[in-house]
């Protein structure tokens, strides 16, 4: 199957649409851009409004138990705890004063049982590169009318049927590219929850996508097992979209690309885009006339000078690491930090707050990819059981793993096992919060949940505390205030992975702390260079946290 992305193929048209900041436009360019598109059944996925225990007190109050004491004896919890739920559930107005149900809380209660019975028909779409599914799902397919004739590629019709309008699109056409592995039904159920999160920023100049969690760990494994696909073979298709420089634009690159499905832009397109161009000439050209300058023509300079700066980033981590560091699975996560920093140096004091935000980014992903190295050794198998509680359903008779919601219970087994490996001092707060279904999932999905810092760190604390062997006993003993400085490098990591709403602020010199601070981690984590403790002042701070 690996040329079915023909110009014949048919064109989704999803009504792709600009913020309305940008609805003026100096120029623009229709571009067609190919995907696999699977058809599934699924679980409607919703935000669930209601943790377990609210859930269940107001299924306890609508049944006209509305006083603490009774409901924690049916509930098995403690009187206070039930008082407290039944004071949340005030405050959300989903109880009275009296304790009985409102209009709101019998609504929002119906709404969360019945989601796991709610399915929905319906089509997902995959990069025909690299397999990933687009964060996107819709129901049915809405199809562009086309008019073909002696071009390349077909032009569209767009507008009412009294008024069609003739427009020409670049058809970006994948070549010899082998079909992708079908979708995991994991992945499928993410993309039907990102698509519903995406939709709150819709309109917004913000990247719908941008600091969304597309994390398994809070979507029941029962989802799973209800994806089905009703078609084995997907079908090729190209999703009509337009790449734009709006009217007000005075820099070199501030062209956008419109999301397909018409949420507003999509910083993921224009990546891809970016990427494509690489290899495809005649996309480059697409661009060029839309922003008016010669891109194609600077590109092998460009290309000369990305490769210079890989050299100097590759010789600097030889240069803090020693040149072992070349044979440590993470060292090109951990070039791909340098990289960064070295395009923060060139630029200064004039770096924009993006390239600080990805660099910082890139920090907590190098030390996501070298703590994640320990699990080859020592694998985190079911460590996130040591979070989990067995509970009994009455409906079904049998029993069954749920999150350890004692939040107390939980904290005191965290401090225990920092405790046993080594860790003393302080224990910031962020790691004694980290949630269990957060540890499972690291543990369970590895990589392909993308690695947390803080969780992927709880969960190699609870492995290290069964196996005197751990290396993370030694990192302890050799780096006694790591915890804390792990803490800062993922609370700015944090900030670089979400967008610039977040309001806190990085200067220069913060962001050089920083770093510094990272490869002091990796040396100690790595047992590459010398350990150097460089902790952030915590009195000073970063700035305007």
């Amino acid at each position: 199957m690996a040329f079915n992305f023909t110009p014949e193929k048919p064109v989704l048209n999803f009504a792709p649409r600009r913020p309305r900041e940008h609805m003026r436009n100096a120029s623009w360019e229709y571009i067609l851009w190919p995907a696999w598109a699977y058809r599934i059944v699924a679980p409607r996925i919703r935000e669930r409004k209601l943790n377990m225990f609210q859930r269940a007190v107001l299924g306890l109050c609508r049944a006209g138990m509305v006083e603490a004491e009774p409901i924690g004896i049916k509930l098995s919890i403690h009187t206070d705890l039930a008082a407290f739920i039944l004071v949340e559930l005030t405050e959300l107005e989903y109880v009275d004063s009296n304790g009985q149900p409102t209009s709101q809380g019998l609504k929002v209660l119906s709404e969360d049982s019945i989601e796991a019975h709610d399915m929905v028909t319906g089509y997902v779409f995959q990069d025909p590169w690299n397999g990933d599914l687009w964060p996107r799902f819709v129901e049915r397919l809405d199809y562009c009318e086309l008019e073909f004739d002696e071009s390349d590629f077909p032009k569209l019709l767009l507008g009412t049927k009294g008024g069609l309008k003739r427009q020409g699109a670049f058809m970006v056409l994948p070549g010899n590219t082998p079909l992708p592995g079908r979708p995991t039904p994991a992945s499928v159920v993410a993309a039907i929850s990102g698509h519903r999160k995406g939709l709150r920023f819709r309109d917004n100049l913000a990247d719908p996508d941008d600091g969304i969690d597309y994390s398994q760990s809070t979507i029941s494994h029962a989802h799973f097992v209800r994806v089905a696909f009703i078609e084995e073979e997907p079908t090729p298709v190209f999703l009509m979209t337009y790449l734009y420089l709006p009217a007000d634009s005075s820099g070199d690159t501030d062209w956008y690309a419109c999301d397909p499905f018409g949420l507003g832009i999509s910083v993921r397109l224009r990546r891809k885009v970016e990427q494509i161009m690489q290899t495809m000439p005649s996309l480059y050209d697409v661009v060029n006339r839309m922003v008016g300058r010669g891109v194609y023509d600077g590109l092998e300079e460009q290309k000369r000078w990305i490769d210079q700066l890989r050299v100097m980033a590759r010789l600097e981590v030889e240069r803090r690491m020693t040149v072992n560091i070349r044979s440590f699975s993470a060292f090109d996560q951990i070039t791909d930090m340098e990289f960064a920093n070295q395009e923060v140096l060139l630029l200064g004091q004039d770096c924009p707050e993006s390239k600080f935000k990805h660099a910082l980014r890139l920090c907590s992903a190098a030390l996501e990819a070298s703590f994640g190295a320990y699990t080859e050794k020592y694998p985190l198998g079911d460590v996130w059981k040591r979070v989990y509680v067995n509970r009994y359903n009455r409906r079904t008779g049998k029993q069954y793993l749920a999150q350890q919601q004692d939040k107390e219970l939980l904290k005191a087994i965290y401090e225990t096992a920092f405790g046993d490996v080594g860790f003393g001092g302080r224990i910031p707060d962020s790691l004694l919060n980290v949630r269990p279904g957060h540890i499972r999932s690291v543990a369970e999905h590895g990589e392909q949940e993308h690695w947390r810092l803080r969780p992927l760190l709880m969960a190699l604390v609870l492995s290290a505390h069964q196996n005197i062997d751990h290396p993370l006993r030694q990192v302890a003993t050799i780096y006694p205030t790591i915890l804390t400085d792990l803490d800062q490098v993922a609370m700015v990591g944090g900030w670089g992975g979400h967008s610039s709403k977040n309001k806190f602020h990085v200067s220069y010199e913060d962001f050089q702390r920083t770093v510094d601070l990272t490869y002091s981690i990796l040396s100690a984590i790595t047992g590459f260079g010398q350990h150097k403790s460089q902790t952030v002042d915590h009195e000073k701070g970063l700035e305007n946290v």
